[in-house]
């Protein structure tokens, strides 16, 4: 028998999660809390959440319409007035195609009538669906379409299926397989008001043999990742391109998207091959550096032009959220500072190093478990012990970038041209190949290279006495697409260097000729979705939530740790605290739907 708990709309929520066999999605309310309200009666308005009716909170205000095909939006406006009282000024289009909102006016509707006037309008020819109007878990509308979606348990057939949605005059298939489940169905009601639709997918639910039904429903959210307070970031446009230097809006790197997921595991250690880093800089997260010159300092500046590399570090892990300059693109993770070069006293740019410097620098990255390494030089040397030291330390899990350098020319600068080294060209805001961009055979990827705000020295040796600076070049893109590197590591360490390359190049944003071309590479590097493809490659851990202990984590183990919820356990106490609370109703989500060895 079907559960029939209450789980009121009162109760905080755990926000948007993924549940269901074979990848069934769900979007749903909190199911616990200290203060929970568990009822056996039905309020007037609910949906079922699996087995589990929700209560729905009605807006007597509102009701959502969707104009049919051939009737204009006015025609939609005069029946909204005629049949609801709303004024002409008061109906509001909604972001989806079709739909309108209007607006009631609260002294001539109770909310009792809404059922009544959804169904009127429904009846009207200018109208194809008439919804009720509930209130989401942050404040905006949920409206109920026209759609039911709904999956059967896997001893159903096709054809029984079909069958029972053919008895309960459920409506039409409109996709089998639906979103890659196996056994759901999305099927188009043939109702045309909101609440049959919603009534129609509860008697779904309850049987037996259905996992979920549910109407299709549109909903509003609030962004789960705002921009960092950080004083310049606006001017961070490969980090979030809104057009604000002419460029094209969304020519970025996916920067807040992929936050919203991964932000860096200060465990992944990008090093910077450079003139150093300066060891205390207040917006870079960093662990100590060291030096392979004849120097012997701790791997920060020494002299006063060894400026560049603590620019190129704040690409990489600048401090998010700390109310002062700029974000890097992997603000979680560290960079360590590999003091090679020395800069000349003309601070041009120009420097001096050796062969084993780089060589001797490598051989730390590897021992302190660095897993990406960036160089944003040009070396006017070829070295076969440079290149055989990148080759086997990419061989040990490390993953090597270099900028492309900055002559224009339609060949890669050393050390970026080594094999095993990426090599990154940049791009202006608008998805051009910048100017000063080298390109050619052997590029890998681009990323954000012109006019990009970075950390500068503090104080006086910097390129400016502001602490931060503007500046255009390769050396910028390269450490930006180390970052998206990072992030991915982050997401899921296990990853060998071979599968982070192949993340960085398959999720790129194409640019130039389609595919692969010479101007480009693979594309612009985008963080979110490289993140998202080292999720989709984490290996499984242990198998906790299947309390049944029947080989898989579904409805009968939620309905196992709903009904033990607030004991002391030990059944469903998944996490072994003594209590069985919303931690292990997280475990339980995280697992849902997991076959268990």
């Amino acid at each position: 028998m079907k559960r029939t708990r209450i789980i009121t709309n009162t109760l905080c929520s755990l926000g948007v999660f993924a549940l269901g066999a074979g990848g069934a999605a769900l979007h749903a309310a909190d199911l616990v809390q200290s203060d929970q309200v568990v009822s056996e009666s039905l309020p007037e308005h609910f949906y079922y959440l699996f087995d589990t009716p929700v209560a729905l909170d009605l807006n007597p205000r509102q009701v959502a319409v969707l104009r049919s095909g051939a009737s204009a939006r006015a025609a939609v406006a005069n029946t909204l007035t005629t049949i609801a009282g709303v004024a002409p000024d008061a109906v509001e289009a909604f972001p989806i195609e079709g739909w309108s909102i209007g607006h009631l006016d609260p002294t001539q509707r109770a909310s009792s009538d809404i059922r009544q006037m959804t169904d009127d309008l429904a009846n009207d020819n200018s109208i194809t669906f008439a919804s009720p109007v509930f209130v989401g878990l942050d404040g905006g509308p949920v409206i109920i379409t026209q759609d039911i979606l709904v999956q059967f348990a896997d001893t159903v057939s096709h054809d029984d299926a079909a069958q029972t949605l053919a008895e309960l005059g459920a409506g039409e298939v409109l996709e089998d397989s639906f979103g890659g489940i196996d056994n759901a169905y999305r099927v188009r009601s043939l109702s045309r008001s909101g609440f049959d639709v919603l009534e129609a997918a509860n008697r779904l639910a309850v049987r037996d043999d259905v996992v979920f039904a549910e109407p299709d429903v549109m909903f509003t959210g609030t962004s789960a990742q705002a921009p960092p307070d950080d004083a310049f970031f606006f001017s961070l446009w490969g980090l979030e391109n809104t057009g604000q230097f002419g460029g094209v809006a969304g020519m970025d790197m996916q920067a807040l998207d992929a936050w919203d997921l991964q932000e860096g595991d200060s465990s992944i250690i990008v090093v910077v091959f450079d003139s150093g880093v300066q060891q205390d800089h207040p917006d870079i997260n960093q662990r100590p550096g060291d030096d392979f010159t004849t120097d012997n300092a701790d791997g920060g500046p020494v002299n006063a032009c060894d400026r560049h590399g603590t620019a190129v570090a704040g690409c990489i892990t600048g401090l998010k959220g700390n109310a002062i300059g700029i974000s890097g693109i992997a603000p979680g993770c560290r960079v360590a500072s590999a003091r090679c070069l020395i800069s000349t006293l003309d601070c041009t740019g120009n420097w001096t190093s050796q062969a084993s410097w780089t060589v001797s620098g490598l051989n730390w990255a590897a021992a302190i478990g660095a897993r990406v390494t960036n160089n944003s030089n040009g070396y006017g040397f070829v070295s076969s012990a440079i290149a055989s030291k990148y080759q086997s330390t990419r061989g040990q899990g490390i993953v090597h970038f270099a900028s492309s350098m900055n002559d224009g020319a339609s060949s890669i600068g050393y050390p970026a041209s080594i094999s095993s080294v990426n090599a990154i060209g940049s791009i202006d805001d608008d998805g051009d190949r910048s100017s000063f961009s080298n390109f050619g055979t052997g590029l890998a990827l681009v990323g954000p290279g012109r006019t990009i705000q970075t950390t500068d020295r503090t104080g006086a040796n910097g390129y400016n006495s502001s602490d931060y600076l503007v500046i255009s070049g390769t050396s910028f893109a390269s450490p930006y697409a180390a970052g998206v590197a990072a992030l991915a590591i982050s997401m899921t360490p296990s990853l060998t260097t071979i599968q982070v390359e192949s993340i960085l190049q398959s999720t790129a944003r194409d640019l130039g000729s389609a595919g692969y071309d010479t101007s480009y590479g693979h594309g612009l590097v985008q963080a979110h979705d490289a993140v998202v493809e080292a999720f989709n490659l984490t290996p499984p851990g242990p198998c906790l939530a299947d309390i049944t202990e029947d080989g898989v984590v579904n409805t009968a183990d939620l309905g196992g740790l709903i009904g033990s919820f607030g004991t002391a356990g030990p059944f469903a106490d998944i996490n072994g605290d003594g209590s069985v609370d919303s931690a292990d109703l997280g475990i339980l989500i995280s697992e849902f739907g997991r076959d268990c060895p």
